[in-house]
């Protein structure tokens, strides 16, 4: 078994993974009613986990232990709020260059394109990112400050 503080840790990866799962899910079904493609609305889903599972199981720890040091009223929410920036930021960017160079090469992505892009999308989406990071850390930070 994991030591005791490792506990929050480890259960903000799984959060993430999991909330990246659903995001994924919720973005595969979206995409596939916007462009009128019913039959197969999963047939995205594994391009937008792999490009986002990894931004939303690493940042949850870092900003855990962000939030440790943190003394003022709103951390929850400015942490939740730099979680769902990043994690949008670096899905957008980063996982999908790398998931796309994976699939087609480097020379067929337009890397600017992914760089440019992917910080408007995490300011557009903030609204919905941030409830939903407020949801992956609120358990995790609820145990780290349990005495």
């Amino acid at each position: 078994m994991c030591p005791g503080f490792m506990r929050p840790y480890l259960l903000s990866i799984v959060f993430g993974a999991i909330a990246s799962a659903a995001a994924a899910a919720i973005l595969a079904y979206g995409a596939a009613i916007t462009a009128g493609a019913l039959n197969h609305p999963l047939e995205s889903w594994a391009w937008f986990f792999l490009a986002s599972v990894g931004p939303c199981t690493l940042l949850p720890p870092v900003i855990l232990r962000m939030r440790k040091e943190m003394e003022f009223k709103g951390a929850d929410v400015f942490c939740a709020a730099l979680l769902g920036f990043f994690a949008v930021a670096l899905s957008g960017s980063l996982g999908a260059v790398l998931v796309e160079s994976a699939r087609r090469g480097l020379t067929h992505v337009n890397v600017s394109g992914y760089m440019d892009w992917s910080f408007i999308y995490a300011l557009v989406l903030l609204p919905i990112s941030l409830p939903l990071a407020m949801l992956v850390l609120r358990y995790p930070w609820q145990i780290m400050t349990k005495k």
